[in-house]
This record gives C-alpha cells, sequence and structure tokens, in this order.
C-alpha cells in the first residue's frame, strides 16, 4: 500500500522520525513530504506526546538529552494541520468511553471523522480498539517496511 496523501497522523509517525529504527528512511521520506504532496492533520498536543516519548528514551535507551529540545524543533517546524482539541473533546470523551481507548487516542479518531480522513498509526492497540468503528486506521506497516 502507498502511504495515504491525507490522513490524520499520530506520535508514533513522528517519533519514529527521531528515534532510529531500520525504517526510518522511508518513514522520513513520507514525512519531507509534508506541505507538499503529502497534507496531514493532528491535535496540538502531538508535540506533547513525542517529547514524553523522548524523556521515555533518555531515561531508558541512553538517547541523548542535549539533542531532545533540537528534536522537537524539528518537529515542530513540520508542516502539519494543527487543531486544538477544545472542538474535540466531546466528541473524543463518547469515542473513549465507546471503544474503551484513553482520551488522548480518541483524540486523534475525533479529529479523523471531523475531517473525514483515516489515521495513519504504529499503535495496534488503537488499531485493534477501533476496528469495529469505521474509524480507518492505516497500519504504519502495511505502508512502510517495518
Amino acid at each position: 500500500m502507498k502511504p495515504p496523501t491525507q490522513c490524520v497522523i499520530d506520535a508514533n509517525l513522528l517519533i519514529k522520525t527521531i528515534l532510529p529504527e531500520d525504517y526510518s528512511a522511508d518513514i522520513l521520506n513520507y514525512v519531507s513530504r509534508f506541505g507538499r504532496d503529502v497534507e496531514v492533520a493532528a491535535p496540538t498536543f502531538i508535540f506533547l506526546e513525542c517529547a514524553n516519548a523522548i524523556r521515555s528514551a533518555i531515561l531508558r535507551k541512553g538517547y541523548a538529552a542535549v539533542r531532545a529540545v533540537q528534536d522537537i524543533q524539528y518537529l515542530q517546524r513540520l508542516t502539519i494541520n494543527l487543531t486544538s482539541t477544545d472542538n474535540l473533546v466531546v466528541s473524543a470523551m463518547a469515542i473513549a468511553a465507546q471503544y474503551g481507548i484513553s482520551a488522548y487516542d480518541a483524540v486523534y479518531a475525533a479529529l479523523a471523522i471531523r475531517e473525514g480522513l483515516p489515521i495513519l498509526t504504529g499503535d495496534t492497540r488503537l488499531q485493534n480498539s477501533l476496528a469495529a468503528s469505521g474509524i480507518p486506521c492505516i497500519p504504519l506497516s502495511s505502508v512502510f517496511k517495518l
């Protein structure tokens, strides 16, 4: 499957551009197309989720703390259509309660519904939880060689 040209992205995708893995080059290429031939949307807290993941990497994986601020600044420079959670929180709460997912994940789902876009994610738990919802989730593993 080809990477989508329009979608909602979650922090899982962005973190793979910062914390190197075997397939990071493919994802970096995809991310470099943001704002040109790829349009992506995300809630504003995506960068906070990325910062939390980077902090965990500092504590557990020996990630260089001096890179953390630079990497967050890099992510913030990407062309992402950011949406405030203010107008999504009510529908996100309903989605969270119905499908047993976190309110954070439910905001991505609410944004996907509002924009009529799929969610591109590497979060298998989110994919499984939303499988019966009609909210399309595209697994990173179906787009990139993971």
